[in-house]
């Protein structure tokens, strides 16, 4: 029988049943500009005995987790890849423990902020090169998690699939800077635009 988890929100805390999967891992400081890159693998093709995901799919559920120390809810966007190639965006408040994830349209799951992923294939497959980007509006603290990936039971829950994903390495990315040539490349098109301003005002300072 395959496990199902249960995630449940009560007026003093969100509690998370069963979170197997989990890594122990450390709190990183993501300022605004920067992004948190998360990247993580699966160990195989996937599959859930008990059901069927939405549109037959063999899973339609993948979801993370983010904690951070309290502090007033902060905006933040997760963008997910296999490898170069984009899957699905999620908007989402990072505030004390909160999950987010993505879903294939029908999903049954439907519990926190959920983007809408189409493609499964690579994540069917068990092949994904898995990249999740998240960013924040405000300075944060934040631990990131797997909570895994399953097939949609109810709008809370969702069965194991056979082959857990596993994070492999978290990283921050600062803003990309210009290239050193850039600004050298600015200044000689404006160079050239006051050069040609020149030509076109001598006819008109002769005739004065």
């Amino acid at each position: 029988m395959h496990a199902v988890k249960r995630v449940c929100m009560t007026l003093a805390t969100i509690a998370v049943a069963c979170l197997c999967h989990l890594p122990a891992a450390q709190a990183i400081t993501v300022n605004p500009g920067q992004t948190l890159q998360v990247t993580f693998s699966e160990s195989g093709p996937e599959s859930v005995t008990c059901c069927t995901g939405a549109g037959g799919r063999a899973v339609d559920t993948l979801e993370f987790s983010e904690s951070n120390v309290p502090a007033p809810p902060i905006s933040a966007v997760a963008t997910l890849y296999d490898g170069s190639t984009l899957l699905g965006t999620v908007d989402f408040s990072a505030f004390v423990f909160q999950t987010f994830g993505f879903t294939a349209p029908g999903s049954a799951y439907t519990f926190g902020s959920n983007g809408q992923v189409s493609d499964w294939n690579s994540l069917i497959a068990g092949n994904i090169n898995g990249i999740l980007d998240i960013t924040f509006s405000s300075p944060i603290d934040v631990t990131i998690g797997l909570v895994g990936i399953g097939v949609g039971t109810s709008s809370n829950g969702f069965a194991d699939a056979t082959n857990q994903p596993t994070i492999l390495k978290e990283a921050v990315l600062s803003a990309t800077p210009l290239p050193p040539s850039w600004p050298l490349f600015a200044g000689g098109l404006g160079l050239v635009g006051l050069l040609a301003w020149w030509q076109r005002r001598k006819p008109s300072l002769a005739i004065a």
